[in-house]
């Protein structure tokens, strides 16, 4: 009975296309999310001892704030124009 399942399965290549498509999509959501994250967090915690260390209260915290968000959103810019040419590589 097993044997059956699996021959079915892989024979089945529309379902196994879905499957494979929607692991892709899984891959890229997670790369994008660990790629704007990482970088916010790292500014935080960067910004929070440098100010520790200078006793400048919250004006380093802003300032890699703002430089965590822009690396996050070139992060995503940059993995954006892969999947534009990955796709349009997988058109023709």
């Amino acid at each position: 009975m097993r044997g059956n399942r699996r021959k079915r399965w892989l024979g089945d290549a529309g379902r196994r296309k879905k499957w494979f498509g929607a692991l892709d999509n899984l891959k890229l959501f997670t790369h994008l999310g660990i790629m704007m994250s990482v970088p916010i967090v790292f500014c935080v915690w960067l910004g929070n001892l440098i100010d520790k260390k200078l006793g400048t209260a919250p004006w380093f915290l802003f300032i890699f704030i703002l430089i965590g968000i822009a690396a996050s959103f070139l992060n995503l810019y940059k993995i954006a124009l892969q999947e534009k040419k990955r796709n349009e590589g997988m058109k023709r």
